[in-house]
């Protein structure tokens, strides 16, 4: 276990789905628990997600892998990301790393951007549990993000102010 707070969720990504218009996607995150938490996130941030879950390689790096690389040139490590606060509907996550004399530090973030980084890194995903309050949308009947049917019938239902989102 990370040496995050205790009172924090961790969560794995649960499933990535793009909308119908195909003009952005949404994140699924879910805890051991069976909480579940839905962002919606830009297409590019949902490809760098997809194509690390999917262990596709790639001959160059991508934006993700360079920000991997910057941090272990420079000696350090990426520690966690945390999902810290919701406001109008906008999420904020920070990464959380140390520097190359073990100093802690923390850079804000989207939070598809610290997911997709925290994916390459082998890092937890962290979720204060205020953010969990204040998450506007109803995630208790979620579909299963393999069910592709009961995924986009229920994306159809969704309004874009159900769930939060960041601004591009």
């Amino acid at each position: 276990m990370s040496d995050s707070s205790s009172s924090e969720i961790e969560m794995v990504v649960s499933g990535i789905t793009v909308d119908a218009e195909g003009d952005g996607a949404v994140l699924l995150l879910a805890s051991e628990s069976d909480q579940k938490l839905v962002i919606a996130i830009g297409l590019s941030e949902a490809t760098a997600i997809a194509m690390e879950l999917e262990n596709v390689e790639v001959s160059r790096p991508l934006t993700h892998d360079l920000l991997k690389d910057f941090v272990t040139t420079l000696d350090g490590r990426v520690q966690r990301v945390e999902i810290v606060a919701l406001h109008h509907n906008t999420y904020f996550a920070e990464i959380v790393l140390t520097d190359a004399r073990g100093r802690e530090m923390r850079v804000d973030s989207r939070p598809s951007d610290a997911v997709a980084l925290a994916l390459r890194c082998d890092v937890s995903i962290w979720v204060k549990p205020e953010v969990m309050a204040r998450a506007s949308a109803s995630t208790e009947s979620l579909p299963d993000p393999t069910d592709l049917e009961a995924s986009r019938e229920w994306l159809e239902t969704m309004d874009p102010e159900d769930f939060g989102k960041y601004k591009m």
